[in-house]
């Protein structure tokens, strides 16, 4: 970053100074005539440390009611005659001046450098004669004598297009991830280093009934905690400084509802410094509410296989019981052969009632497992 003009102004008149005035009187202390010796780089933005000097004079002049600056320079120097018409306007909206410069020598009016001047230093968008857009800083300081008094203006102009290419990216970059915090689904809470929220997002605010304006500087813990589960909640905060933490449990809305979340913190760190603390709740309430609906059931179909198993072994083994009772007793050959033949059957089907609510229990166990 290179200064590429310095400018300095002798006061041939009195300065004029406003104690409140808003952004189209920035330029009000340069109203009149001034005694004017420039300075600038032969070849700016090359390398080059050869200077220009010329001396001469610059008239400033309130157009349009104040809004505007018409500014005529006239100087000499070893390069010649430079001449030429400057025109400021104030855009009261967006707060901002533009400046167009013409050459008399060429008679081209150059593209508006934009930008916004306040108390002696501005920045503004910029154009080479090449055609390539620049920033530039302005910074007018004033020279006092012994008295106090404004004697001359420094005005110091540098371009600053590097610094500014980087704030634009990290601004690009925060606004990245700032739109992703505030776009995701997941309840998003960040936390300083005293474990106070400094914002949330909108999934936040629809997951537990508040504002980011009602809970910005407020304790999480006691924000979203009942009384069965503060404990535990302030122990998650202790860990999640050193490791991220990851657990299921329920938390409070600000209507006084419980909401089973996924929780989910961790710290934000710079380089070894810890800046922040992140938490997210994500709401698990339907899989829960589906995962105790499925336990409930198995715990159901358990009972039924029991008492199905109670219902059914009972009277079989009645049967079978009172069919050894009947083959201990005085039998032809052929009503022993019947009932010999109505106990293996009846052992067998008893056989295949075990086998089957065996299978299905075995299928419920898995079932819960799996769950």
């Amino acid at each position: 970053m290179r200064t590429f003009l310095l400018i300095l102004f002798v006061a041939v008149q009195a300065f004029a100074q406003t104690n409140q005035r808003d952004g189209q009187h920035d330029f009000d202390f340069e109203i009149g005539t001034w005694k004017t010796s420039l300075r600038r780089l032969q070849r700016p933005l090359s390398g080059s440390t050869n200077w220009l000097e010329y001396e001469g004079t610059t008239v400033v002049s309130k157009v349009l009611d104040g809004r505007a600056n018409l500014v005529e320079l006239k100087v000499n120097g070893p390069a010649g005659r430079l001449e030429g018409l400057s025109l400021r306007l104030y855009e009261p909206q967006s707060r901002q001046w533009s400046l167009n410069f013409a050459n008399v020598t060429d008679g081209k009016l150059t593209v508006a450098s934009i930008g916004e001047f306040k108390n002696g230093r501005g920045e503004f968008y910029n154009q080479k004669k090449n055609g390539d857009l620049y920033w530039e800083s302005a910074t007018i300081s004033p020279i006092l004598d012994e008295a106090g008094q404004i004697t001359h203006f420094l005005a110091v102009k540098e371009d600053i297009s590097e610094r500014k290419r980087a704030e634009l990216e990290i601004l690009r970059q925060k606004q990245y991830f700032e739109s992703l915090v505030q776009n995701s689904p997941v309840a998003v809470v960040v936390l300083d280093n005293n474990y106070l929220i400094m914002e949330v997002n909108p999934a936040f605010e629809e997951l537990f009934g508040y504002t980011n304006r009602e809970v910005v500087g407020s304790d999480l813990d006691e924000l979203i905690n009942s009384e069965q589960t503060i404990l535990e909640a302030r122990q998650y905060t202790q860990e999640v400084t050193g490791k991220p933490i990851h657990a299921i449990g329920k938390r409070r809305r600000k209507d006084g509802s419980l909401v089973d979340v996924e929780i989910l913190g961790v710290p934000v760190l710079v380089g070894e410094e810890r800046i922040a603390i992140l938490a997210l709740y994500h709401d698990v309430s339907v899989l829960v509410r589906a995962q105790r609906e499925a336990e409930q059931a198995s715990r159901t179909k358990s009972e039924f296989l029991a008492n199905m198993s109670h219902e059914i072994r009972t009277p079989m083994n009645g049967v079978m019981g009172m069919l050894e009772l009947a083959l201990d007793t005085q039998l032809t050959s052929e009503q022993r052969d019947f009932l010999q033949t109505s106990l293996q059957s009846a052992e067998a089907l008893l056989t295949l009632l075990n086998d089957i609510l065996d299978k299905v229990r075995m299928l419920g166990w898995l079932g819960r497992v799996a769950g």
